[in-house]
């Protein structure tokens, strides 16, 4: 019997330890690719876009369907080639920030839809984002809190 309970609080520890490297994707890239690739290619492919004006974002990067399908309002998604950006402006209004603005292209250069702010679509991923992981984190977290304090409180009546 002490073996297993043994068991089951070092299991508990390490469920709760699984726990907060969930929580805590954002610092573990390769962590955060597997379990929210989405996030993660579209976040590249958005910080691809921010460091430089000339680049674009090809169909056969990850993140490129990832944009297009949370792309607000574009109706016909056939025939986009391209995600590219403006340049760089400031935005007046209750706070002021520097804003970018991102685009759909078709093979001709031709804008095909409606254009999106690179700190929507950062907002917009990150809910996703947090939506999937929060919730999973936190079972895991405390599945193994509550594990271990289990093993312990049968290890603690047992010696009464």
């Amino acid at each position: 019997m002490k073996k297993i309970l043994l068991i089951f609080f070092i299991l508990g520890l390490l469920i709760a330890i699984v726990g907060w490297f969930f929580d805590n994707l954002s610092r573990y890239p390769w962590l955060l690719e597997k379990i929210s690739p989405h996030y993660y290619y579209g976040t590249d492919a958005l910080n691809i876009l921010k460091v430089d004006q000339k680049r674009v974002i090809i169909k056969e990067h990850n993140g490129f369907n990832v944009l297009l399908n949370r792309w607000p309002k574009l109706d016909d998604k056939s025939g986009v080639e391209y995600v590219a950006r403006t340049a760089a402006y400031i935005e007046f209004g209750s706070v002021t920030k520097n804003e970018i603005q991102i685009m759909v292209l078709d093979d001709k250069g031709k804008e095909k839809g409606p254009r999106w702010t690179i700190s929507s679509a950062e907002n917009i991923l990150l809910e996703e984002h947090r939506a999937k992981t929060f919730c999973f984190s936190g079972i895991i977290f405390f599945g193994g809190i509550l594990l271990t304090f289990v093993s312990g409180l049968v290890e603690f009546l047992r010696n009464k």
